[in-house]
């Protein structure tokens, strides 16, 4: 009966369905499968009904629409497969595709196809309250697709009670890590009677003064001469400061709002989106601000942790170390967290050096910083320098430094998670500019929170 439609009647029958539809019909018969086979227009506009247009790079030729969907139809179907061990065996193939699902999220604010996918298929479970009093859930429970895929790095399988049936390769280990950070809702606990919280887990990476060399500048690098990111570290250091931010929700008694609720939020390029629209522009040509291709201008909250320094230096010289490659034991610990608001301003452009990816110039910025808590502690307030550049994997990482009296003292390294002008913001460690031995350093991120800067008003917080 189908057959006998004329194609473009059929054709529209077809959008009619899903792509698992399509590949069984395509199996049906010889007649159907001539028909969807080589239907690049058919494949194309039902990809296009599900999910965003896809990135297409100069490098990449021409998109295989039919491919496209396919990959789209096996990432779906191991996303609503039950068996959870199968899933763990494709998690390279679904970090991969929910990278680029990502990298393909309109940049305007536009309703996103992509996000609703990934949304739907990893959204946070919660459990009814048991108390009428209550005002927030008992529990938030890990979604089986969140459990699979980004609970495999080497943070949860030291949180896990028994040994694990997959143990991950080094490589899983950063995907899966990278995953968790893109998925940003920070798994402290997993809700799995097998698992303990992972936070005093990610405290040890964190603090853990081994894992800072200055062949990672000390930041959230491996070693490899490429400044390539350690997703494992940045995922210690999203969920410390997680960890952390809750505490200060708790205490204002929600007068600061949680953070990093919403599962992909925020985690795609240009994604961060201005709550007034930037005024219109007469000059021929525009101010460096609106040249920078990573949108740095602008008004900035910044949270720092850091331990008591006495329990920093015992838990790192004192205490006796474990052997090479072994990690320092779980610490459950109180932690001081200082807000600061930042305003920054691009100051200059330059072509990229050997080390940094080519794509886009390093941009300098300079500006200012004062803490939410003690605006007359002379060490709570500073001028701050820095440049924001690409890594020659195409990352975005932060160099800042913090200036009191003239004097460079602390230095920090980030990466932006999601990418260019992504509205997650830089996760990364802060540290002694000199690289001190003996520390400190600790965790530490900034997100944008408008476009405005105000010169002055920065100023007049500075007492120097």
């Amino acid at each position: 009966m189908l057959l006998t439609l004329p194609h473009e009647v059929l054709h529209s029958i077809l959008l009619a369905g899903d792509n698992k539809t399509l590949i069984a019909l395509s199996r049906c018969c010889r007649a159907l499968h001539g028909f969807i086979k080589h239907n690049q227009l058919l494949h194309k506009e039902l990809y296009l009904l599900n999910w965003d247009p896809p990135v297409q790079k100069p490098e990449d030729g021409q998109i295989r629409w039919d491919e496209s969907l396919l990959r789209m139809g096996k990432l779906q179907h191991l996303l609503e497969s039950s068996d959870g061990e199968s899933k763990k065996q494709h998690l390279a193939f679904v970090a991969n595709a929910v990278d680029a699902l990502l990298n393909s999220v309109p940049s305007n604010g536009a309703p996103s196809l992509n996000m609703t996918f990934l949304q739907l298929y990893f959204a946070v479970e919660e459990k009814p309250a048991t108390s009428d009093k209550a005002a927030i859930p008992d529990k938030v429970t890990t979604p089986p697709n969140v459990a699979s895929f980004m609970c495999q790095s080497t943070l949860f399988r030291r949180a896990m009670r028994e040994s694990p049936s997959h143990i991950a390769t080094s490589t899983e280990d950063q995907l899966s890590a990278k995953l968790h950070c893109l998925y940003g809702v920070p798994i402290d606990d997993p809700c799995d009677r097998r698992h303990l919280a992972t936070y005093p887990f990610a405290c040890s990476k964190v603090y853990d003064l081994r894992n800072y060399s200055e062949q990672t500048v000390w930041g959230p690098f491996i070693d490899d001469g490429w400044f390539s990111v350690d997703w494992e570290k940045v995922e210690a250091i999203m969920v410390v400061l997680a960890h952390n931010l809750r505490l200060v929700t708790e205490r204002t008694n929600n007068h600061f709002m949680p953070l990093w609720t919403t599962p992909f939020a925020g985690a795609s390029p240009n994604s961060y989106m201005p709550l007034v629209p930037p005024r219109l522009m007469k000059e021929l040509t525009p101010p460096l601000e609106l040249q920078d291709p990573y949108n740095i201008t602008g008004t900035y909250m910044r949270v720092v942790c850091f331990l008591d320094y006495t329990e920093f230096y015992d838990y790192n010289f004192v205490a006796s170390p474990p052997p090479p490659g072994q990690p320092r034991p779980p610490l459950d610990t109180d932690e001081a967290t200082r807000l600061i608001i930042m305003r920054v301003k691009a100051t200059k452009a330059e072509a990229p050096g050997e080390e940094d990816g080519q794509g886009l110039p390093v941009m300098h910025f300079t500006g200012t910083s004062h803490s939410m808590h003690a605006h007359r502690d002379p060490n709570a307030n500073s001028r701050i320098r820095g440049t924001v550049r690409l890594t020659k994997e195409g990352e975005v990482r932060w160099t800042s430094f913090s200036i009191y009296f003239g004097e460079e003292r602390w230095r920090s390294e980030g990466i932006q998670v999601g990418g260019v002008g992504s509205a997650r913001g830089v996760f990364g460690h802060w540290f002694d500019k000199d690289f001190s031995q003996h520390g400190p350093a600790g965790p530490t991120a900034l997100w944008k929170i408008s476009d405005a800067y105000d010169e002055k008003k920065g100023e007049s917080l500075l007492n120097f």
